[in-house]
């Protein structure tokens, strides 16, 4: 137990070193992607160390202590590389990013904006809403989603939830930024909080409460720099009240699917249900991991990855290709034939592809990509663009660093917000309502 307090105190040090470091640089797409992993990495041992819960599955482990030092160790050396090769991209290459992101957009029209924004959530909303009436209930769509896999293939319309939580973020802090009076701001808030939460409900509805949570995260950070500073007061209760929140929607999830497969989740303790519902467990199947990468099996040398590659091919195209996600395959390893995987964290990604060059590799390739994210949006206090795509970016898109469903995910944002990007910078005629925008009258 010693070496596991050891490991984790160095661990917590150096992680809230490097948050640090990078928020006085101004790099909110990597601040956003560490306290991802802070909070995947930091909050379940402490569970573990004081007895309050079990690793799952108990009987996989020999030693807790010792397991979950390593999986700490591999943190550690993850998030140190990570802050330096993220420091290193934005000091040495500070406009490289510019070259590959969608540019920046410094005076949107109000009306295209909101009128690009309700298309969006009203689209995704209304494909989600046919998909649940399609299935019978939303439990039972629920159902389709994460137990039966049926809808493999089809998470495109999932992402279209995912592009319209960053463009009504983005109208909704552009507009209060500029807002010169409180009545354009209630003004804002009544537009854009119905599109938010249409979006959160689409994105609920396909078993995903992640984006939830990614999505208000970042929020806080844009609001912080962009608006006015939030008090920790307020962090802490707003934290308290997500927390709270994703529990509940994590148990409302597991309810709906307990009636329709029997299993008893309702059986879990506390503790375990807490950590389940907001994927801390993920620490232990890290731990499993390092402990059994090249013992109980073979490294895949980069197979996942592979196959993260190939996903941006159409299953209409290659059926035969396989799911990038480790856990699908890594849970098999110990429960033959359940269906939902163990996620085993970006860093478990690299390490049960590669060893511990892995960890290596990808801590710089993650440093470096958020590197290039904060390079390209780097007027985080005085461009909302910036303020908001940096950390939802890291957070929303990366979650947490490079793994093995990044290229997926960044080609299916990049080029949708590239495309909304043009639109919004286009200049020209824009109609009559913008004018009476611009001009005071609406």
């Amino acid at each position: 137990m010693p070496i596991a307090l050891t490991a984790y105190a160095l661990t917590l040090i150096v992680a809230l070193t490097s948050l640090v470091l990078l928020y006085r640089a101004g790099m909110l797409s990597a601040v956003a992607m560490l306290l991802y992993l802070c909070v995947l990495l930091l909050i379940r041992p402490l569970t573990l160390f004081s007895g309050l819960d079990m690793p799952q599955p108990a009987n996989a482990f020999d030693d807790v202590a010792l397991d979950a030092a390593l999986a700490l160790l591999a943190a550690l050396l993850w998030i140190g590389l990570f802050t330096l090769c993220a420091l290193a991209m934005r000091a040495y290459l500070p406009r490289l990013g510019a070259a590959f992101l969608p540019r920046p957009v410094s005076t949107p029209d109000p009306a295209r904006l909101r009128l690009f924004a309700a298309g969006l959530a009203l689209l995704a909303g209304a494909i989600t809403a046919g998909f649940v009436l399609q299935s019978g209930s939303p439990g039972a769509f629920i159902y389709r989603v994460k137990v039966a896999r049926e809808m493999s293939g089809l998470f495109l319309f999932l992402h279209l939830a995912v592009l319209s939580l960053m463009l009504s973020l983005y109208g909704l802090l552009e507009e209060i930024r500029r807002a010169e009076t409180p009545a354009r701001r209630r003004s804002a808030f009544l537009f854009y909080a119905p599109l938010l939460l249409i979006a959160m409900g689409a994105s609920f509805a396909w078993g995903n409460r992640g984006n939830i949570a990614y999505i208000l995260i970042a929020g806080a950070l844009s609001w912080h720099v962009l608006i006015a500073p939030l008090r920790p007061i307020r962090v802490l209760i707003g934290a308290a009240i997500l927390f709270v929140a994703l529990f509940a929607m994590g148990n409302l999830r597991e309810a709906r699917l307990e009636a329709l497969t029997g299993t008893p989740y309702s059986e879990r303790s506390l503790t375990r249900s807490l950590s389940n519902s907001l994927h801390l467990a993920e620490f232990d199947a890290l731990s499993l991991a390092i402990k059994d990468a090249g013992n109980r099996y073979e490294l895949r040398e980069g197979a996942d990855f592979r196959n993260g590659i190939l996903a941006m091919v159409p299953r209409q195209i290659l059926p035969e290709r396989q799911i990038f996600n480790v856990g699908g395959w890594f849970r098999q390893v110990y429960e033959p034939g359940k269906v939902n995987g163990w996620p085993v964290t970006v860093i478990g990604d690299w390490f049960v592809n590669f060893g511990w060059i892995g960890v290596v590799l990808g801590a710089a390739l993650s440093g470096a990509v958020a590197g290039l994210f904060d390079s390209a949006y780097s007027r985080v206090s005085s461009r909302t663009w910036d303020a908001v795509l940096a950390p939802v970016l890291g957070i929303l898109i990366l979650k947490g660093g490079v793994g093995t469903g990044a290229p997926q995910q960044i080609v299916l944002t990049l080029i949708p917000l590239a495309i909304l990007s043009l639109a919004l910078r286009l200049r020209g005629e824009t109609g009559r309502a913008s004018a009476r925008w611009r001009s005071g009258e609406a």
